[in-house]
């Protein structure tokens, strides 16, 4: 995944954590939705089972290399 990639789906990740701790219930879908965009968009299989897990493990490795 190239870097673009993977800081779109941390900003989208971003989001929707902070969507989810202080947004009402339409934020929190909108964010969600867009955070599924994002991981399909970049290489997250469809059939996966939580595409914020999937995020959330592709942004730590990002994190961890750098």
């Amino acid at each position: 995944m190239t870097e673009a990639a993977i800081e779109a789906v941390n900003t989208a990740l971003g989001a929707y954590t902070r969507a989810d701790a202080t947004g009402s219930a339409e934020d929190q879908i909108r964010a969600y939705n867009r955070l599924c965009d994002a991981c399909f968009a970049n290489g997250c299989p469809l059939d996966v089972a939580e595409p914020a897990d999937w995020a959330s493990f592709h942004v730590m490795q990002w994190l961890v290399a750098a």
